[in-house]
């Protein structure tokens, strides 16, 4: 083990929610937590099924190797390919695909429901299956998702995208808006201008409450001592990202030297 500390690790696809971690820093002052992002700019259709699985058990050994008592998983696309690998984990997981669809079918069952999630995804149909829903609308929000990683959150420029990507809800009876990541719910001030009669959910505030109570469970996993967010990086992280997207205070461990340590080598 890379070290004796029970931790929370995070593990994240392409800076779609790495926002969270404002909120968990701020939630749980008292928490070690280590937050690995990979598949930056990554085309899944050049990839093999097994080259993906491959890359998702690599990732999720090198958090393993903080010793974590539990795993939240943001990443869609790591349930797409690695659920049942995820289930067969000793420590326990929780991923923000079943966080959507337990609190939509709990609050908002039968209710007419829009979906803000990537193009890449859509297929994989992970969502609208599991979801008891009136009317279910999926909206492409690779524009929106643009508009947070570039810093543009409340501009004129963020205002006008929205608009534009939220036209067609504006003429239909939506009861909620959820994003299937956590950075678009940083666009929740444009979103409810654009379509004024329906809230855009703050995603990390779910995750938030999932994660406690998965503590509250069991006390003895809490932890008392001083927190800390650690961001394992590769080469290809963009650390303006980081930079742009949090306020709380982060430390940066290069992914190849963890690599080097676990196979022996400076």
């Amino acid at each position: 083990m890379a070290n004796n500390i029970s931790s929370i690790g995070v593990l994240d696809i392409n800076y779609s929610s790495i926002s969270v971690l404002d909120k968990l820093a701020n939630d749980y002052p008292n928490e070690v937590i280590y937050y690995l992002n990979d598949f930056n700019g990554a085309n899944f259709d050049e990839w093999s099924h097994k080259a993906i699985l491959e890359k998702i058990k690599e990732d999720t050994n090198i958090l393993l190797s903080y010793n974590p008592k539990l795993l939240v998983v943001l990443g869609n696309e790591y349930i797409e390919y690695a659920k049942e690998f995820f289930s067969e984990l000793e420590v326990p997981v929780i991923n923000l695909v079943d966080i959507i669809v337990d609190m939509l079918n709990q609050e908002y069952e039968k209710k007419n429901i829009a979906l803000l999630i990537k193009s890449t995804i859509h297929q994989a149909n992970l969502f609208q299956r599991n979801i008891n829903y009136g009317h279910f609308y999926l909206i492409d929000d690779d524009d929106l998702e643009k508009i947070v990683i570039n810093n543009k959150v409340k501009t004129g420029i963020s205002f006008d995208v929205a608009k534009k990507v939220l036209a067609d809800l504006a003429r239909k009876s939506v009861d909620v808006i959820i994003s299937a990541n956590c950075n678009v719910g940083l666009l929740s001030v444009e979103a409810k201008e654009s379509v004024p009669k329906s809230n855009l959910v703050n995603v990390s505030s779910l995750v938030s409450k999932k994660i406690e109570g998965c503590l509250d469970t069991n006390d003895s996993i809490r932890t008392n001592g001083k927190g800390k967010v650690n961001i394992i990086a590769d080469k290809e992280f963009d650390l303006n990202i980081a930079k742009n997207l949090l306020d709380c205070k982060y430390y940066i461990l290069p992914k190849h030297e963890i690599d080097n340590k676990k196979r022996g080598t400076k």
